[in-house]
Parts: structure tokens; C-alpha cells; sequence
């Protein structure tokens, strides 16, 4: 059993990267290895140059000469540090915007795609004034999708924008211009539709934010959205419509980098001068996670308890890990892919003599084998790899 474990585990990292373009030679570590990722961007290959235009797709940009480059990212690398002055109000005067463009991008076979994930980290910087709210960069669909905004409204046949914003007080909403669906739960409203994850950004921290757009069949309410914030599901959406005609500007044409404060009046202009960072931008077939390097080979070095059981559900497809001990504590079960990404922390508390069951979400699993770390009394242990 351990030489197949190591024998599968040597043959899965020998995979190459197939990622399409970006900044392909700083792809995180951990990433390296899946050969599921259609663009990678960080900034530590140049930014606001021809080389990072042809890479990242840019068409055209807004205020990216205010940006600046710093040393202070979520994995120690570089992140783009940007600007939204005192009393600045729109893309003119705060923040930066551009279009990252699949079917502009160097080395890009596929211009447009039904289904996608984004992941993305952003820090707003202690002090940063939330004020009423702002915007933040999302999946946007084909064709000029970009202008999907400040009140120009998708009609099915010109594309769409799930960018994100945050609120006041730092709650951080999807932030909506898609066809109007015949159930009347989305769209049509003239200024873009929140829907809200729940979460507020804590000023100093790096959040991981985690974007997946299924478009479904053109003139259905059958589209799908989901957001994970810092690795928690906050929005499943699955009666979303993106298109009423099927033409590339419904499907998904790539990442709309939108960030500044607004609104269009002035009452939405921070009172201070404020910064926030991004970095670690990923476009992938399959769920890209939270980044965590070192996971996966302190994971190998543990051992296999003898009183746990994992099967799969056969009615909800869904996999089950049931743990029995003699003394009452918190149970821990931890889901990496094989890439290192942790997908999914669960923490369960369990009486003495009684069955702890813990069962894990099928959408975890997709396409390639998982390791579930179980804890409890302080020790860890490879549970299994699952296909």
C-alpha cells in the first residue's frame, strides 16, 4: 500500500503546468503541478508594461500608473499596491480598472469559457475607509463586458459582470449586472445587484476571495454562481441567467480588475487616503483553494488511525469520515487536493463512546485524487486518497 501511495503521489507531481499565460514563471508552487490553469497573474514579472499588456490581456487601463509594485504579498512575493486618494470618487480619481482579456492573452488558445474559477487575495491596509462602499475585480463575460456597468445593463446578448465590492463597515458583496432571469430573483436592476457573503474584511488581512460562473444554457434560469471567502462557501447560486443567445459575449471572457470608490457622488469618497493590495490572480477548470504550501508534505509524515471509517454516501454522493474515541474532545478533518491546496477545515466536537460523523461536500471532489488530514488529540493522520 505505500509504495502504490508513492508510486501514484511521484506520478501526479510529474505532471507539467498547463497553464496559459500570465506571469507562468512565478506560478505559485503549489500550482505548478495542475495542468487545469488557463491564467495565472501575480506582479512579479512587471506591471504596466507591453510584456504584461500581451501576457495578462489588457486592452486598455485606468489609473494603473498610480499603482505601485511592493515586496508585501500573501506568499512573501510582490503584490500591486493600489490608491484611492481623500475625497476621490469614481475610476477617474481612485483606484485603478482593466480588463484582463482570455482571448488577448499571449499564448491563449481558448478565448471563452461556459464554466471558470477565479481566486484572488486582497489586503486593504490599516486606516482604509470603507465609507459606502466601492468596487473590486470579478468574472465578466466576452465582447466588451466591461461596459456592464455604471447603470448599462446586460439585455442577454452583450455580455455581464459579477465584479465584487465592499459595503460599509467592509462587507464584501457580489456585485451583479446580469440578464434579467424569468423567476425576477436576478437582474434588471438599473445600478448592478448585490448579493452579499456575509463576511466583513478586516483591514491588515489578507483575504482569499474565491469566484466560480457556470453559465448554464443560453435563455435558461440555469446559470450557477458560488464565492468562498477564506476557503468558506458564502453563496451557492444555481437559477442565475447569463445569456439569451448563445455568442461568446455570454460566455466567460475573462477577469474584470475593477477597484475604487463609488458611486459617483461625493458622499462615497474615503476621508482619509486609503490602499489596498492584490495579488495571486487564478483562472482554473477546478476549485483553485486557499494557498497553503506546506501543508500537504507535513500531511505525509503522519500516521493512519486504526478507529476511523470513510465511505461515500450513495444518496447524496457525498463522502463520510465517522471517528469513534473513549474520551470527549474536538475532531478535526482537513481536505487537501494534491497540488497542496486546502479545500475544506471542519471542526466537530464529539462525546466520549460516541460516533463523530463529519461529511464533506461532493463538490469538493472533482477530477483528481484528495487526501483527508483527520486531528484529534493533537495528532494528525493521512486518512485516504480518494478518486
Amino acid at each position: 500500500m505505500i509504495r502504490t501511495f508513492i508510486a501514484v503521489f511521484t506520478l501526479l507531481f510529474s505532471y507539467t503546468t498547463m497553464a496559459q499565460s500570465g506571469d507562468i514563471e512565478s506560478i505559485e508552487k503549489s500550482l505548478s503541478n495542475r495542468d487545469d490553469i488557463v491564467f495565472y497573474g501575480s506582479f512579479d514579472n512587471g506591471f504596466n508594461n507591453s510584456e504584461w499588456e500581451s501576457g495578462w490581456g489588457i486592452q486598455w487601463d485606468n489609473r494603473a500608473s498610480a499603482c505601485e509594485i511592493i515586496s508585501n504579498s500573501f506568499n512573501g512575493s510582490k503584490a500591486l499596491r493600489v490608491n484611492y486618494p481623500k475625497g476621490g470618487v469614481g475610476p477617474g480619481e481612485t483606484g485603478a480598472q482593466f480588463p484582463i482579456v482570455l482571448r488577448d492573452m499571449k499564448n491563449n488558445n481558448e478565448g471563452h469559457y461556459n464554466e471558470l474559477y477565479l481566486r484572488y487575495y486582497v489586503k486593504f491596509e490599516e486606516g482604509f475607509d470603507f465609507n459606502k462602499g466601492g468596487k473590486l475585480p470579478g468574472l465578466m463575460g466576452g465582447g466588451d463586458s466591461w461596459s456592464r456597468s455604471g447603470g448599462n445593463q446586460p439585455d442577454g446578448t452583450n455580455g455581464w459582470t459579477l465584479r465584487f465590492m465592499w459595503r460599509s463597515g467592509g462587507e464584501l458583496v457580489v456585485y451583479a449586472y446580469v440578464p434579467k432571469s424569468e423567476n425576477g430573483k436576478w437582474g434588471a436592476e438599473v445600478w448592478g445587484q448585490d448579493i452579499t457573503t456575509n463576511v466583513e474584511a478586516q483591514p491588515g488581512e489578507w483575504h482569499c476571495i474565491e469566484e466560480y460562473v457556470n453559465i448554464g444554457t443560453a435563455g435558461n434560469d440555469d446559470g450557477r454562481l458560488k464565492v468562498w471567502v477564506d476557503g468558506e462557501q458564502k453563496i451557492d447560486i444555481d437559477d442565475m441567467r447569463f445569456w439569451n443567445e448563445e455568442n461568446d459575449n455570454g460566455k466567460i471572457g475573462g477577469v474584470y480588475f475593477s477597484t475604487f470608490h463609488g458611486g459617483n457622488s461625493e458622499d462615497w469618497a474615503p476621508a482619509n487616503d486609503s490602499y489596498a493590495q492584490f495579488d495571486g490572480f487564478v483562472l482554473a477548470k477546478n476549485r483553485v483553494g486557499v494557498y497553503e504550501e506546506s501543508s500537504f508534505s507535513e500531511a505525509l509524515n503522519s500516521i493512519q488511525p486504526e478507529n476511523l471509517n470513510i465511505y461515500r454516501n450513495p444518496s447524496s454522493g457525498n463522502y463520510i469520515v465517522e471517528f469513534s474515541n473513549q474520551e470527549s474532545g474536538i475532531a478535526q478533518l482537513k481536505v487537501f487536493s494534491l497540488s497542496g491546496q486546502r479545500l475544506k477545515t471542519v471542526d466537530k466536537f464529539f462525546q466520549a463512546g460516541e460516533k463523530c460523523t463529519i461529511e464533506v461536500d461532493l463538490d469538493l471532489i472533482q477530477n483528481e485524487l484528495y487526501l483527508f488530514r483527520f486531528t484529534n488529540d493533537g495528532r494528525s493522520r493521512v486518512v485516504k486518497m480518494i478518486h
